[in-house]
């Protein structure tokens, strides 16, 4: 889904880019998956969501996504134990690229950050997530996987 006229790109995409990643949104508040999962798909990304961490789990391993945004308080499996079995699932399969991992949370503490590390986040980003954080992610995961940032 787009919503930039035909012949032009979405708002922070150089025109003609081709650097649309694959995300996936983790969060089991429905509405704010599917939001920021819209304001994705206008930046020229395509989206998929899920709403618990079993589910996440299941299509990080399918699909394959670049980058996931994942709320660590998720029903069936938090946040924490499916990225860690997505870092587990990375180092035991050959050609599985580990997708650049960014908690969302509504804490911001050390503790709370040392916990995400541990369980193999990348990145922790507080909600309400600026839209210059979540550019930066973008432009991580872009860098990560040799695409040009947008």
């Amino acid at each position: 889904m787009s919503f930039s006229p035909p012949g032009t790109s979405a708002p922070g995409m150089a025109p003609g880019s081709t650097a649309g990643l694959k995300v996936l949104v983790v969060d089991d508040h429905v509405d704010g998956a599917e939001s920021l999962g819209i304001l994705l798909e206008v930046f020229g990304h395509e989206v998929r969501t899920s709403f618990d961490g079993q589910a996440a789990l299941d299509e990080i391993m399918a699909w394959q996504p670049d980058l996931v945004l994942m709320d660590l308080s998720l029903p069936i499996m938090d946040g924490y134990e499916a990225a860690r079995r997505a870092v587990a699932h990375a180092a035991e399969t050959p050609g599985f690229a580990l997708p650049l991992l960014v908690a969302l949370s509504g804490y911001s503490g050390e503790e709370e950050r040392a916990k995400t590390a541990q369980a193999g986040f990348q990145h922790h980003l507080v909600k309400p997530v600026p839209p210059d954080r979540l550019q930066s992610v973008i432009a991580l995961a872009q860098a990560g996987r040799g695409l040009p940032a947008g």
